[in-house]
C-alpha cells in the first residue's frame, strides 16, 4: 500500500460492543482533512454486548438500531476514502481486528492497511505528557471514535511542531 501523499498521515479508530465484541462505531481522518464517523448497525450474528463498554462510550443498542449504517455502506465509504493508503491507529491490533470483522461482514475487501500511530507521531521527550493533554483537550473526551481520531490528528500536529522547534534550536 502507498503512503498518503497528504502531508498528514490518516488515522482510524473503532469503538466496540465489548473488548472481544464487534465494531459499533468507526472514524477516519481523510485526505481532504475531514474526520468522518459512522455508527455501525450490527450485522446478523453480532449479538455480543457489554454494559461496561456502553458506559464507557455511551453508545446504546438502541442508538445503533436507530442511527447505525449498514456494514456494507460503512466499508465502502472507508475504502473510498482510504484506498491504497495506510490509516494509523493507536491500537492497530484491536482496530485491525474490528476492521476485518466489518469488512468480512460486508463482503468487501479492505483496500488500505493499518499501521501503528507511534510510527508517524514524533516522539518529543519531556513534552509528551503536556502535548498529549493539550491534544486531548482540543479533541474532547475519549471513547468516541471521531474524538479519538481528532486526538491522534492533534497529537501528530502538536508533536510535529514541537519536534520542528527542537530541531530548529539545534541548527541555530
Amino acid at each position: 500500500m502507498n503512503e498518503s501523499t497528504n502531508a498528514e498521515p490518516l488515522f482510524l479508530d473503532f469503538e466496540a460492543s465489548s473488548f472481544d465484541g464487534h465494531p459499533i462505531e468507526v472514524a477516519i481522518s481523510t485526505p481532504d482533512g475531514e474526520i468522518r464517523s459512522w455508527l455501525i448497525r450490527p450485522a446478523p450474528g453480532w449479538t455480543d454486548w457489554s454494559p461496561k463498554a456502553e458506559a464507557l462510550h455511551g453508545i446504546s443498542r438502541e442508538m445503533l438500531a436507530r442511527e447505525g449504517v449498514s456494514v456494507r455502506v460503512v466499508a465502502r465509504h472507508i475504502n473510498f476514502a482510504l484506498a491504497d493508503r495506510v490509516a494509523y491507529s493507536d491500537s492497530p491490533e484491536f482496530d485491525g481486528w474490528w476492521c476485518r470483522q466489518l469488512f468480512e461482514a460486508a463482503g468487501e475487501e479492505m483496500q488500505f492497511s493499518i499501521g501503528h500511530a507511534g510510527s508517524v507521531i514524533p516522539d518529543v521527550p519531556r513534552r509528551n505528557g503536556r502535548i498529549e493533554r493539550e491534544a486531548r483537550r482540543r479533541a474532547g473526551p475519549a471513547h468516541r471514535a471521531a474524538r479519538d481520531v481528532a486526538f491522534l490528528v492533534e497529537l501528530f500536529r502538536l508533536a510535529t511542531e514541537a519536534a520542528a522547534r527542537k530541531q530548529k534550536g539545534r541548527t541555530a
